[in-house]
Parts: C-alpha cells; sequence; structure tokens
C-alpha cells in the first residue's frame, strides 16, 4: 500500500538474552533485520543542552511493510537509537511503529 512512500532505511537490534553467570540478563542487543524501507514522520523535535552540547531529541512514527518487530527491539536510523514504544498493523497490510530516541545509549 505504502511501499512507493518507504523512501528511508532503518536497522532492527534485537536483545540477545544471553545471560551471564550470576543470571542477569545485560541489554546486549544484536542485528536483528537490516536495510528495511521505510518512511519517518517526525511528530516534534526538541533541543536541549547537555554537556555545553546542544542535543536534539525527536519523536516519530514509522511506516514499513510487515516485519518481525516488537516493542522489544530498537531502531537505528542515521546513527541513532530509538526505542519502541508500540507497534500497530492497521487491517494487517503495514505497521506502525511508534518510537523515542534512546538517551540511555550512543552509538559510535
Amino acid at each position: 500500500m505504502l511501499a512507493h512512500l518507504y523512501n528511508e532505511k532503518m536497522d532492527v537490534t534485537r536483545d540477545s538474552g544471553t545471560t551471564n553467570s550470576d543470571g542477569f540478563t545485560p541489554g546486549s542487543f544484536a542485528d536483528h533485520l537490516t536495510d528495511i524501507p521505510c518512511k519517518f514522520e517526525w511528530s516534534k523535535g526538541q533541543e536541549q543542552i547537555l554537556r555545553d552540547r546542544i542535543t536534539s531529541s525527536r519523536d516519530a512514527k514509522i511506516f514499513t511493510a510487515l516485519r518481525d518487530i516488537t516493542e522489544k527491539d530498537r531502531i537505528e536510523f542515521e546513527s541513532v537509537l530509538y526505542d519502541i514504544v508500540s507497534v500497530r498493523k492497521p487491517q494487517n497490510r503495514f505497521m506502525i511503529i511508534d518510537v523515542k530516541r534512546n538517551t540511555e545509549e550512543a552509538l559510535v
């Protein structure tokens, strides 16, 4: 339906679920899906000063074809990590993914 509008690409990472000797599962994410065609719709933007630098944080909706993506995954777009807030599949025809910028971890 919206495939002709998917002019951007994103990667999806998934928690690898590895447990260490203490029984604790650290949040280590591994590649799950790469170069997924999508369309970002930025819903708001904000800037803040952090350590004498201006940083921006934006929330967005992502439109893409049906894929194996859940709320436990993360989105990487233009070297920025986004946490998935919700995943909707209207009439099982495409996906709408609501994301929020991940502020805990920065990509190198």
